[in-house]
């Protein structure tokens, strides 16, 4: 096994590791995400594609569920922007970053992530990566939320109206540009 699949098997374990999807969460999950059921999704496909050096078509296998707001792929597609696995180029032409992108995943699945998700996501806020004190308030906002649907969504709309997180329908505009191929998506890590 070579460093970068070694590298994408502990990512991925580690992923399933945090992941415990909606069924915690029960009504609030549904309220909030409204698919009928994302356990179809391939992570086993997504993988592969990313191995072998495909990240703009595992971008397009998996951007319509991300979307959608569909939390495991969600999840999936986090961590490998946060990991510099999936490269989105030009982000700064569209005003964002990809620290802020990754940050702006975790917190659409706040509340119907795991509970370690939710707390890494915490930290983030924290941390100096996040200009303060706009993270820590956006923090706070998120604990005071108890992830309560209409709570987190104000909770993320504060977030990018301070620039704690990059906007997510301007990343989806980004994204719809990925998938008319004005914009390729590509791999990082090696």
């Amino acid at each position: 096994m070579n460093g970068k699949n070694a590298f994408l098997k502990i990512l991925h374990v580690s992923t399933l590791t945090l992941a415990l999807g909606c069924d915690v969460f029960g009504q609030q999950c549904l309220a909030r995400n409204r698919e009928a059921n994302y356990s179809d999704f391939d992570e086993k496909a997504f993988e592969n594609m990313v191995l072998s050096d495909k990240c703009d078509e595992a971008f397009r296998f998996i951007w319509h569920r991300v979307a959608t707001g569909e939390v495991r792929p969600t999840e999936i597609l986090e961590n490998y922007i946060e990991n510099g696995i999936i490269i989105l180029p030009n982000l700064k032409n569209y005003n964002m970053s990809s620290a802020k992108v990754s940050l702006m995943l975790q917190m659409k699945v706040f509340g119907r992530s795991s509970r370690g998700r939710d707390d890494r996501l915490m930290h983030r806020l924290s941390s100096p990566e996040i200009t303060q004190p706009e993270g820590k308030k956006v923090g706070a906002c998120l604990a005071a939320s108890k992830g309560s649907g209409e709570a987190v969504q104000e909770c993320i709309e504060s977030a990018e109206t301070v620039g704690v997180i990059d906007d997510f329908m301007n990343f989806y505009f980004y994204a719809d540009k990925a998938m008319d191929n004005a914009v390729t998506v590509q791999c990082g890590r090696n």
